[in-house]
């Protein structure tokens, strides 16, 4: 890392100079100071480029929103349109947009070499937004490399996991996504206990929810684990979750024909 052998080399010749002037002792102290505050100031410098290519994306993502949001507004006020040619206009807009952050993510690249986990950070980043093109190839060459840390990306490994029958799924979901809290957990367990239901593994799923209302009084937590805890899982559903949990592509939303689901956050 660049970083690391700069702040070395300075640290070094810091070490160095003072020790001929005051002795053995300040030497490597101001030296090992000297390595500090170099890897200090280049991270500053280096996390200030990176923001501003976060805020890039972000504004990009967020301009897309309020542009979906607005067109979905005006389709309501005229009752009558095509629902199926809005929604694809609505995608193809969105899949514009999350493709533009892409190119704007790979600036981030000429700074790989100066954070140590700025490639994997940006590598979640690109994973996350491959997942939302449903280019699910990309997705998995990604994955090795992606820091699994919030909710969301943790979810959309279980997701990709349970769509490829990975048998890794509960130990990663006992590893990675047990951890959480809030609303936070509410996804990952739902998202998990879902998986259990849809591979005949009712009991276990319950367990999966028994456990998350320790740290979750979300209401779908709650009501799910109700159904399940009176044999009712054909009634499982995540559908309270909203587009957080459609955005994992394992179920399919319901869409009434008289109007038309504002475009998933980004």
């Amino acid at each position: 890392m660049f970083t690391i052998l700069i702040a070395v080399a300075a640290g070094c010749g810091i070490a160095l100079v003072t020790s001929r002037d005051l002795g053995p002792v300040w030497g490597a102290v101001c030296g090992i100071g000297a390595v500090l505050v170099v890897q200090l100031l280049i991270g500053l410098v280096v996390r200030r480029k990176v923001n501003r290519i976060n805020s890039s994306m972000q504004q990009v993502m967020l301009e897309t929103q309020n542009k979906l949001n607005r067109r979905v507004q005006m389709f309501q006020q005229r009752p009558g349109g095509n629902v199926k040619a809005m929604q694809q206009l609505l995608e193809k807009e969105q899949f514009a947009a999350i493709r533009k952050a892409l190119e704007i993510s790979c600036e981030a690249d000429r700074y790989a070499l100066w954070s140590p986990l700025l490639k994997k950070q940006f590598s979640t980043v690109r994973m996350m937004l491959h997942f939302q093109l449903k280019e699910f190839d990309r997705v998995d060459a990604l994955m090795p490399r992606c820091m699994f840390l919030d909710a969301r990306s943790v979810a959309v490994k279980l997701a990709r996991m349970y769509m490829k029958k990975d048998p890794k799924l509960d130990d990663f979901y006992r590893k990675k996504g047990a951890k959480f809290k809030g609303e936070d957990l509410a996804l990952v367990a739902s998202a998990y206990a879902w998986m259990l239901v849809h591979q005949e593994r009712s009991d276990e799923a319950l367990k999966v929810l028994v456990n998350a209302k320790k740290n979750t009084d979300h209401p779908v937590v709650l009501k799910n684990w109700e159904l399940l805890a009176n044999g009712k899982s054909r009634n499982y559903s995540n559908a309270g979750l909203g587009d957080a949990w459609y955005a994992l592509y394992l179920e399919a939303p319901k869409v009434r024909q008289e109007r038309v689901r504002q475009g998933r956050p980004f």
